[in-house]
């Protein structure tokens, strides 16, 4: 019994690293995406002989496995070769289709070594991070939110998107009470920075309608200020960088990119493109940002779209992957947002309240001017060519009230 629980255990943490990796999803499985996970995470908490249980999952065709990757120390020889920053990647894994019609539930550990196991490590883990300059400061900002409200009640798209906004309310709630030391190992609970500079937590993938209602534990309300269309406006600034030519960047301010891009669509033969903007503009950026930017592929739609539009910065995209690998745009562009949204900005603070949230923050509504000067100043240091006035024009304020 004691052999077969810890089976059932190990093969129970595999499909939880997909789930979990795919919490942005909001329960809908149908949206849920291939997840890297690293060797040294699968020794930590499944041991030596880790590859037997993949090899089951697999053989039970309840997981996929994609075999690239990319080591550390190749991405050190690339990135000294390119001179720009290559990152390492892991294998990815995904839930197969019949996985994905199976229901999805969240269960407690059968063993007590695996219970043992995961409480070592995740205190091992989250320890490091306490005690770190800069993860110290976000942890005790996140300590500080507090949320105040009844459980969110929408039309729901699936049964799982369902339960997946009651658990975390019963989540929220149960932070509530809890202080620092607590919150951190919490079973819910996570915090995973990236590799690339980001910050993942429990609250940046929180959905957005119970966001909306936190508040500071002082009962102060709260505002967030984001980066508007963060993900393009970041390769244009990359690119002006690189070129000197800052002209894309006035096509950011004051407008919405997106809908800039749609309207040209619909004038130069790429109606049903455009059209996907008035239907579900939320699928129509998706659609831009994976096949123009972080395609392997150059002849996909959205980026016949922007050789049209723009054709420097399209031959700079092209250029730019073949040199350094079609996803080095994205880690790139991940990269320039973290150090902004958390390095840039968590280095110079103090015992102010912020919550970075990847391209945007949460801050007290009293003091938003205050954090818009200062992601003002940090863009402004790093891109020393550009107008102040565009960075102002590109970060949007919204109330929380």
């Amino acid at each position: 019994l004691t052999a077969k629980s810890l089976l059932i255990d190990r093969c129970n943490f595999v499909i939880d690293c997909i789930t979990s990796g795919n919490r942005h999803k909001k329960g809908i499985k149908a949206d849920f995406e291939p997840v890297p996970i690293h060797s040294n995470t699968l020794i930590i908490y499944l041991g030596r002989n880790y590859k037997a249980i993949l090899n089951l999952l697999k053989r039970l065709d309840i997981i996929t496995v994609n075999d690239s990757y990319l080591s550390t120390l190749e991405a050190l020889k690339r990135s000294e070769n390119n001179e720009t920053q290559v990152f390492p990647e892991s294998k990815k894994y995904s839930l197969t289709k019949k996985a994905l019609k199976m229901d999805l539930d969240k269960v407690g550990v059968l063993s007590k070594a695996t219970e043992r196991r995961l409480k070592k490590h995740k205190e091992e883990h989250i320890k490091q991070y306490v005690k770190h300059p800069i993860h110290a400061k976000v942890l005790n900002n996140l300590n500080q939110v507090k949320y105040k409200g009844d459980v969110i009640t929408l039309n729901w798209k699936s049964e799982e998107q369902s339960l997946y906004y009651q658990k975390s309310f019963k989540d929220l709630k149960r932070w509530n009470k809890k202080p620092l030391d607590k919150l951190i190992l919490d079973h819910n609970f996570y915090y995973a920075p990236s590799k690339y500079g980001r910050v993942y937590h429990s609250l940046a993938t929180l959905p957005k309608a119970y966001f909306e209602r936190l508040t500071h534990k002082d009962g102060s309300k709260l505002s967030e200020i984001d980066l508007r269309q963060a993900q393009p406006f970041i390769i244009a600034l990359m690119y002006s960088k690189a070129s000197n030519d800052t002209m894309i960047l006035k096509d950011f301010i004051n407008q919405d990119w997106y809908k800039l891009v749609s309207e040209f669509c619909k004038r130069n033969g790429f109606q049903s493109l455009g059209d996907l903007y008035d239907t579900n503009r939320g699928e129509f950026k998706k659609t831009i940002i994976a096949d123009a930017f972080y395609s392997p592929s150059n002849r996909k739609r959205p980026m016949q779209v922007l050789k049209q539009m723009y054709p420097s910065f399209a031959q700079w995209i092209i250029d730019y992957k073949t040199k350094h690998g079609y996803k080095a745009i994205s880690q790139n562009a991940q990269n320039v947002e973290a150090s902004i949204f958390v390095w840039g900005l968590f280095k110079d603070l103090n015992d102010e309240f912020c919550v970075t949230k990847h391209d945007s923050i949460l801050v007290k509504t009293t003091e938003v001017k205050y954090f818009k000067q200062k992601l003002i100043k940090i863009m402004q240091d790093k891109f020393t060519f550009v107008d102040p006035e565009v960075f102002n024009n590109v970060l949007k304020i919204t109330n929380y009230e």
